[in-house]
């Protein structure tokens, strides 16, 4: 119980439109001044110069509500969703049989979509190297509006493990002033360009494998 009142205390753990239920710790209070509206910058297109491309002006705080590995296709992410909504469907009745009693919570969260000789996985991870992905991100800032960010170098906190979502969504991450914008609305990240803080919001992450695999098996009209 203690646990569960200090994450919802912590704004990791809520969400940034909540703006005024929104709690820091005291040596975080100066994030507050970074819940600002991303306010998309007037770009006005004349003669040959690069018009498309600005800079943010402030430090904004975004909750991460999307992510995709530029890198891996629709299809990819089909298989791979589907391998793991059977692995832990799989768990779970094994856990039911077993009839110990006891529940446990454990989501799988990387899929083994087949073995070598030796016994390791040959997923997808085989392939491309956790340190080459290229990962998009769905921003959201605290009043609500949407925007796109990518990785213009590898992230380190994208690359702690190979899961398929390799954070949870709704982790924080602010953009600092500074950061390139290109289209109006399109953030090129960089190590030094934004500073992640973790966290979640659950009802993002709430049967996450099987709304994602709904949303490209229709963005696909996928039928296999």
């Amino acid at each position: 119980m203690t646990s569960t009142l200090h994450l919802q205390a912590d704004f990791r753990f809520q969400d940034l439109t909540d703006r005024n239920n929104l709690s820091f710790k005291p040596q975080e209070q100066f994030l507050r001044s970074a819940l600002s509206a991303f306010k998309p910058p007037q770009i006005v297109v004349s003669g040959n110069s690069d018009n498309h491309v600005e800079v943010l002006d402030k430090d904004i705080m975004f909750q991460i509500i999307g992510l995709t590995d530029l890198t891996r296709s629709g299809v990819s992410y089909i298989e791979s969703l589907t391998e793991l909504i059977d692995a832990n469907e799989g768990f779970y009745d094994r856990q039911k049989k077993s009839g110990n009693g006891k529940q446990n919570n454990k989501l799988i969260r990387s899929a083994n979509v087949g073995d070598d000789d030796e016994g390791h996985e040959a997923s997808y991870d085989a392939v491309v190297e956790v340190g080459k992905r290229l990962y998009r991100f769905t921003l959201q800032d605290s009043l609500g509006n949407l925007c796109y960010a990518y990785e213009i170098e590898p992230l380190h906190f994208l690359r702690l493990n190979s899961d398929l979502y390799p954070i949870k969504l709704g982790s924080k991450l602010m953009i600092k002033k500074g950061t390139t914008i290109l289209f109006k609305s399109c953030f090129q990240l960089t190590a030094k360009s934004c500073q992640f803080f973790g966290g979640e919001i659950k009802k993002l992450n709430y049967n996450l494998y099987q709304r994602e695999l709904e949303k490209w098996k229709k963005e696909l009209n996928y039928t296999g």
